[in-house]
């Protein structure tokens, strides 16, 4: 996969936004409808994923 250098922006600069966006949450009072199952979707692959390399 190659990833498009404008998209690689490193580490702490990728924590800068989470953490941004993070709080406007936190102003508003409430995240995104979809953030829930996107991440309970998420965690289910990866740990569907993990059990099936064991």
């Amino acid at each position: 996969m190659v990833v498009p250098q404008k998209y690689e922006i490193g580490h702490e600069a990728h924590f800068s936004q989470v953490m941004n966006m993070y709080l406007g949450w936190m102003k508003k009072g409430e995240q995104p409808a979809d953030y829930l199952p996107n991440m309970l979707v998420k965690y289910y692959t990866l740990s569907e994923a993990w059990k099936a390399s064991r």
